[in-house]
């Protein structure tokens, strides 16, 4: 189809296509305002390691916090940690549906973690977040420590006091952290575990989600016009051969 015809067509069915978007943008803008308010609280989680003595080490334990950060991701988002979050908060929100409001995201080549948690009650959703973010910490601490980053890089651990031994279950998470790190460290020692700290604690979100009425009124637009496009054809299809047998 070249343009004069576009525009011929255009001409002849100007009338179903624009039905047929003003009825897509109707029904988009009515599945947007249809969803409920929701609102979304963020807290911030710094990872870091202990001191090291050189500045060389220094330079490869903030590689190595680097590297954690997507595994944190995913840890934090665990049914694992939701459940812990919502025991020590003393409610009877379902694990799984929480950990599927869980958000991370983080900058790349960072030590910074950003933990969301979406609500439709704000304050409830600062609430939440905040118990997944502290539970994290602990978790963190529990997968990853400075012996589990020892095994994955193949190298004696450094002596730590007061180490709780992690439990078996626990052991099995964490053996994936610190993996891809094997003989580095150019002073032959295993970088001490990271640790997660809540630097930031989330406030209350002062507005909602948006609930992408502007998005889905023009996703409305295109659907309702191509929808057009074929019905037009259809009758352009079925009047032509009425008019040839005429």
């Amino acid at each position: 189809m070249n343009l004069p015809e576009i525009v011929r067509f255009t001409r002849t069915h100007w009338a179903i296509l624009l039905i047929a978007s003003v009825i897509g943008i109707v029904a988009g803008m009515g599945m947007s305002l249809a969803k409920p308010h929701t609102y979304k609280a963020t807290a911030q989680i710094l990872v870091t390691t202990g001191n090291e003595p050189s500045a060389e080490a220094a330079r490869w334990a903030i590689e190595f916090a680097q590297a954690q950060i997507p595994s944190y991701a995913l840890l934090v988002k665990s049914q694992e940690n939701a459940t812990r979050a919502v025991d020590a908060i003393g409610s009877s929100e379902n694990p799984a549906r929480l950990a599927g409001r869980i958000s991370t995201s983080f900058v790349k080549d960072s030590v910074v973690l950003n933990v969301s948690v979406t609500d439709r009650d704000p304050e409830h959703a600062v609430i939440l977040v905040n118990a997944v973010a502290d539970e994290f910490t602990k978790l963190a601490q529990e997968v990853d420590t400075p012996q589990a980053v020892a095994q994955a890089a193949n190298t004696p651990p450094e002596p730590v006091q007061d180490t709780a031994v992690p439990s078996a279950p626990t052991q099995e998470l964490g053996s994936g952290l610190g993996a891809g790190f094997q003989n580095l460290g150019p002073w032959g020692t295993a970088p001490r575990a990271t640790r997660a700290t809540v630097v930031r604690p989330a406030a209350a979100p002062a507005q909602a989600v948006s609930r992408g009425v502007t998005r889905n009124a023009a996703l409305g637009v295109v659907l309702g016009l191509l929808v057009g496009v074929g019905v037009g054809l259809a009758v352009q299809r079925v009047a032509k051969p009425a008019t040839d047998g005429a």
